[in-house]
């Protein structure tokens, strides 16, 4: 199972489809010779877009798909941050003490939407199937 986490202004080029769907990787040792499991952590891809504000070794975030195991591991996102930034830098800190594997993937194409007009990015995409559901009471 792949969990993906996703800013929703990083507009994914199709061509993204395979960096999101393969395996997770995994370290080649399941138990290295001082005895330690060097996969018990799980696995984070980093997705990181070419020649913007995410291209950066530094940078943690915009798109990250975790392993099931990486994300128990980190028990997910901290919930303790309103409005825009901070999150991932804690995150990375959480995968950081778990031990968890990062992978980052360089060059991937995406449209960074932050500060487009709402209109202009609603018209790419006329039909929201979010306004479909219905509440529950």
């Amino acid at each position: 199972m792949i969990i993906c986490f996703h800013d929703v202004d990083m507009l994914p080029s199709p061509s993204l489809a395979p960096q999101y769907l393969r395996a997770m990787p995994r370290d080649e040792e399941e138990e290295g010779s001082d005895g330690i499991d060097r996969d018990k952590g799980g696995a984070v891809r980093v997705l990181s877009a070419g020649g913007c504000r995410y291209d950066a070794d530094g940078c943690f975030g915009g798109v990250t798909l975790y392993d099931r195991r990486a994300l128990d591991n980190t028990n997910g996102y901290p919930n303790g941050f309103w409005g825009w930034g901070g999150e991932d830098n804690a995150q990375f800190a959480r995968c950081a003490r778990a031990g968890v594997l990062l992978e980052r993937v360089r060059g991937c194409d995406f449209e960074d939407t932050e500060g487009a007009e709402a209109r202009s990015v609603s018209r790419r995409f006329p039909y929201d199937p979010v306004g479909a559901v219905k509440a529950v009471p």
